[in-house]
């Protein structure tokens, strides 16, 4: 079996992929990763590669492109993104394919499941069964046009030009494709798992298929309200609000877990910076609050386990998440240019906070051992 994760930053790719590799290598299958980021797979997966784990696993460096980072300009969809990350330029799709391409003839694998992998999409598409995973906005529904989450300048259809454009050139770099009529069809496959909850799906207003329980968040833990204390960080070291956030939170008498991904490890009487990646499972849900950019495992951690957020979303996903998790109730979101007072503010505002339960009627599975239980299922069908 071969994975692959294409787009995409932080460790929610590589951590979703655990319990999937867990549960196809205790099957026996061997498995191949090709990982956008093979250090830090190999960080995430490395403790489960024992051989006495079931079959073997390799792990190896997805074709990605060479350039870091986008066009600047607005953006109002997901094509537009992947336009701009470089989807619509033939000369830098071209060696994607071919990576791809070359790693399906060398590995020649019974099944595939793609993460965020548009490439890997188009190239196994009615050649070897493919199975996508993901969150909501990483598997659009099956619907023409895209949707738009930001309006556009009147008489403008940006997401338009964009979802034909990298329509257009991924099917001409691909020989011998499978019809692929719409540009959902890039981020689709043959079965599809979008693992999410309804209130943090992009497009929960349109989309019909059913949600699966994210593979690898545990159920909710049972912590009182009472048994809960302090707060907890989790945000880039590069994030533009991390400094207000880190100095007002020294001072706020509430003491802090934080992790900001530098690599060291720091104590202030009410901060506790971690050099290492905490467990959610164990730490979100004894926390009063969270503070975050809006990573969809993070938000979900929340909701479920009913702790309050505090997001500084940074891109189009997380203003996404950020607007569902205010809607729902579970939580604020806070502008660009957010002072200490008014982190001081959201903090006070969101420890009182009663979060809701979160609504399961959308959902297939509500556990993740069920949803895995419904991959291997499909997968070995």
């Amino acid at each position: 079996m071969l994975i692959g994760w294409e787009l995409g930053a932080g460790r929610g790719h590589a951590e979703r992929l655990v319990p999937i590799v867990t549960a196809y290598r205790a099957k026996g299958w061997k498995v191949i990763a090709a990982l956008r980021d093979a250090r830090l797979g190999a960080d995430v997966l490395g403790p489960h590669q024992s051989a006495s784990k079931g079959g073997h696993l390799t792990i190896m460096r997805a074709p990605i492109f060479s350039h870091t980072g986008m066009e600047r300009g607005p953006v109002h969809s997901l094509a537009e993104i992947l336009a701009k990350t470089g989807f619509d330029k033939p000369a830098l799709v071209r060696p994607l394919i071919a990576g791809w391409e070359a790693i399906l003839t060398r590995c020649r694998p019974d099944l595939v499941i793609s993460d965020s992998a548009p490439s890997l999409n188009i190239v196994a598409r009615g050649r070897i069964p493919l199975i996508v995973i993901g969150n909501g906005w990483t598997v659009p529904p099956d619907i023409d046009p895209p949707a738009i989450f930001v309006p556009a300048p009147k008489n403008s259809h940006p997401s338009r030009v964009a979802a034909d454009a990298v329509l257009s050139v991924m099917r001409a770099a691909v020989s011998n494709v499978t019809p692929v009529a719409f540009f959902s069809d890039l981020l689709r496959g043959d079965v599809n798992f979008v693992c999410s909850l309804g209130e943090t799906d992009p497009y929960r207003h349109c989309r019909t298929e059913r949600l699966y329980w994210p593979f690898e968040i545990a159920a909710p833990a049972a912590v009182p309200p009472d048994e809960r204390f302090g707060g907890l960080i989790y945000l880039p070291k590069n994030h533009q609000a991390r400094s207000v956030i880190e100095q007002q939170a020294a001072h706020l008498g509430m003491r802090f877990d934080a992790f900001f991904n530098e690599g060291q490890e720091r104590v202030s009487p009410n901060l506790f910076v971690h050099d290492r990646p905490m467990d959610f499972a164990s730490v979100i849900p004894r926390k009063r609050v969270v503070v975050h950019h809006g990573g969809l495992g993070t938000a979900i951690w929340c909701m479920v386990n009913q702790v309050p957020q505090i997001i500084f979303p940074g891109d189009l996903e997380k203003l996404l998440i950020a607007k569902g998790i205010v809607e729902g109730g579970f939580g604020i979101a806070m502008p660009p240019g957010t002072t200490g007072p008014d982190f001081t503010a959201a903090v006070g505002a969101a420890s009182t906070l009663e979060v809701p339960k979160f609504r399961s009627h959308r959902m297939a599975t509500l556990s993740p051992d069920v949803s895995i239980e419904a991959l291997i299922s499909v997968g070995s069908g």
